[in-house]
């Protein structure tokens, strides 16, 4: 009697990214090495990235790094170029068809399923208009996204999650944190205060999330204390007054 010689190929089961796109898990179904004869762990040149969709990319198709959680498991690094907006796809493959081999001598196919992983979108979500009513009592901010208190995409924005302020003109407000809060959609937050004195036109009011912790996208993106499109004008509100009468 004799046993057949073992023919079945090593194939990645899964491919994994990390939440920071900088990582991919890639685990073979089988122990995998970097020459025949079950020796030689594998290396950065045995593995071929690409990304498609999106506009961000992947800074070379070797990896920048490679480590060893078994001989089944490579946690491959990466450079992601570029903001991910999530529509990104990275495909992982053996570099060429004698890079990667079983206990067996099997060669791993550069054809693979279950080699495919999308990136974490990265795109943090900003203040696209911000809109005083003409009364000057309240704020309406609209975001570029739906927005959240909390990372997981939970809690609706409060009072102390944005920061207002004045500048120019001689009327002013009578504090930093809103009065009031209400929610038009999760992306349209009206925002309430009180002045004090009485507008004349030029001053403008800038909002910003109160810290870099404060106001987060569905993806846990921050958004950041620095906006644009945050600021608008008081409405006027000097009364006409008669200056002069003159008799003939």
């Amino acid at each position: 009697t004799a046993s057949f010689t073992e023919k079945v190929v090593p194939t990645i089961s899964s491919s994994v990214l990390n939440s920071a796109n900088s990582t991919l898990t890639v685990t073979f179904s089988e122990n995998v090495y970097n020459a025949t004869g079950g020796s030689g762990d594998l290396e950065v040149g045995d593995f071929a990235l690409s990304v498609a969709g999106g506009v961000a990319d992947v800074g070379s198709a070797t990896p920048t790094s490679i480590a060893k959680t078994s001989q089944k498991i490579w946690v491959l690094g990466f450079t992601a170029t570029g903001t991910p907006n999530g529509s990104e796809v990275m495909t992982v493959v053996p570099a060429s068809a004698t890079s990667i081999y079983d206990g067996s001598g099997n060669a791993a196919s550069t054809t693979q399923s279950n080699n495919t992983a999308s990136y974490t979108e990265k795109v943090v979500p900003t203040i696209s208009s911000s809109v005083l009513n003409a009364a000057n009592s309240t704020l309406t901010v609209t975001f570029s996204e739906n927005v959240y208190n909390a990372t997981g995409g939970s809690g609706d924005l409060e009072v102390g999650d944005f920061n207002l302020t004045v500048a120019s003109g001689v009327a002013t407000i009578g504090s930093a944190t809103p009065t009031s809060i209400a929610k038009t959609s999760q992306k349209i937050w009206v925002l309430g205060f009180s002045t004090s004195g009485i507008a004349d036109g030029n001053e403008v009011m800038t909002v910003v999330p109160a810290s870099a912790t404060s106001i987060y996208d569905g993806a846990d993106n921050a958004a950041s204390t620095t906006q644009s499109n945050n600021t608008a004008s008081f409405t006027e509100k000097v009364v006409p007054t008669i200056s002069s009468s003159v008799l003939n």
